[in-house]
C-alpha cells in the first residue's frame, strides 16, 4: 500500500459521506464534464494525461486519480485538506457494500480512457502479482521496490521502451469495468495531530533537525530554486515543440542535443521508435517530467508530467528484461526514473 493510500485509510476510521456515480452515466462525456460530475477538481489540461495519436482520432488517458473528489490527498505529503478528505475509487458491482474502504483503496488507481474527447472505457490497475509480506529489512525492500512496476502494461515486453506500438497499449490495460460499476467516493473527518498527542515528540524532533539543518538549506536552497525554474523555462519550451500526430522538423537526437535535463532513448528491437524525456519544474516535491514519443520523426504520443507518474509510465522506462526497475537507461535506478 502506498503512503498515499494508507495516509486516507488511516483518515477514514470514523463514519463520513459517501457519493456513488455509476460508470455507464459518465460514458461518452468530455473530461471536464466527468470531473464537474464527480466533484473532480475542474477543467483537465492535455498536461495531466497520456495523449496517443491513433490515425484520426486522438486517445487520452487521465490516472483515476485526476478524477478523485476533492477535498483529497494526492500524495503531497505538505498539501494536507482542512476539515475532511475524500478518497475515491471505481468499485465493481459485486464490491458495493457500504462503508467498505479496501474496495475504494483497490479502485483508487486505473485509468479513464477518452477518445477523441469522449469517455470510451474505465479501467482498474490490477493489484500487485506477488503475495510477499511487508518488507522487514533494507534487502527485501528493496526487491519488493524494484518490483513495483511488474505487469507495467505498457512495454510490449520487458525492457522495451513504453508505449513502443502506440495505441495498441491500450488493449494491455485489461478488460474494461462494466457500466454497473460506480466511482464512489467517501468524504469523512481529518483531525490535526494535538500537542498533547503521541506524536508531539515527533514535532520537537523534526523542528530540531529543521533547525539544525538551516544554515545548509539557505545556501542550497536558492541553487535549487534556480535550476527548478531554468528547467521549467527551458524544458517548457522544448516540450511545446511536440503535438500528437505533428511531424518534426529535425531527428529527436538533433532536437534533444545540448539541452540540459534531456535525454533520447530508442528501442533496440524498434530503432525507428524512441522516447525524449524532458526534465520540468517542481511538481510537488519531486522535478516534472513529460515524456514523448516519436517514431521517425512523427510525435506519436505525449505524456505530461502530471500524467508519467500516476500512469507508472517513468517506471516503465527502467523495466528490466525481468521486468525489475534496474539500471538499463540513464537516469534509472532500481527507484525508478531520475530526470
Amino acid at each position: 500500500m502506498s503512503l498515499t493510500a494508507l495516509a486516507m485509510a488511516v483518515a477514514l476510521q470514523t463514519p463520513g459521506v459517501g457519493t456513488s456515480t455509476p460508470v455507464g452515466e459518465l460514458i461518452g462525456r468530455t473530461p471536464s464534464e466527468v470531473a464537474a460530475r464527480l466533484g473532480a477538481a475542474s477543467d483537465p489540461v492535455p498536461d495531466e494525461a497520456l495523449r496517443i495519436a491513433d490515425g484520426e482520432q486522438v486517445v487520452e488517458i487521465y490516472p483515476t486519480q485526476r478524477f478523485w473528489r476533492e477535498p483529497a490527498l494526492h500524495g503531497d505529503l505538505g498539501v494536507r485538506p482542512e476539515g475532511v478528505v475524500c478518497l475515491s475509487g471505481v468499485v465493481l458491482a459485486g464490491d458495493l457494500g457500504a462503508g467498505a474502504i479496501r474496495p475504494l483503496l483497490a479502485g483508487s488507481r486505473g485509468q479513464f480512457v477518452f477518445v477523441d474527447g469522449q469517455l470510451r472505457s474505465v479501467h482498474l490497475t490490477p493489484p500487485r502479482s506477488d503475495s510477499r509480506p511487508t518488507p522487514r529489512n533494507a534487502r527485501e525492500g528493496r526487491a519488493y521496490n524494484r518490483s513495483r512496476a511488474q505487469a507495467s502494461p505498457w512495454p510490449v515486453s520487458p525492457g522495451r521502451l513504453p508505449l513502443s506500438d502506440e495505441a495498441t497499449a491500450v488493449a494491455r490495460l485489461g478488460p474494461a469495468v462494466g457500466e454497473g460499476a460506480v466511482m464512489r467516493s467517501d468524504c469523512r473527518p481529518l483531525s490535526d495531530p494535538s500537542q498533547s498527542s503521541p506524536t508531539s515528540g515527533d514535532w520537537a524532533l523534526a523542528l530540531a533537525g529543521a533547525m539544525t539543518l538551516w544554515p545548509v538549506y539557505a545556501v542550497t536552497q536558492p541553487l535549487a530554486e534556480a535550476e527548478h525554474e531554468r528547467a521549467q523555462r527551458e524544458g517548457g519550451a522544448l516540450l511545446a515543440q511536440f503535438q500528437p500526430g505533428a511531424e518534426l522538423p529535425r531527428a529527436p537526437e538533433d532536437l534533444a542535443r545540448g539541452q540540459r535535463g534531456v535525454r533520447m532513448f530508442r528501442d533496440r528491437a524498434d530503432p525507428a521508435f524512441a522516447i525524449v524525456a524532458i526534465k520540468l519544474g517542481l511538481r510537488g516535491s519531486s522535478p516534472g517530467l513529460a515524456l514523448v514519443g516519436v517514431r521517425d520523426r512523427r510525435v506519436v504520443w505525449m505524456a505530461g508530467p502530471a500524467a508519467t507518474g500516476r500512469l507508472g509510465l517513468s517506471d516503465a522506462l527502467c523495466l528490466n528484461a525481468e521486468g525489475l526497475l534496474d539500471e538499463v537507461r540513464p537516469g534509472c535506478s532500481d527507484y525508478g526514473y531520475r530526470p
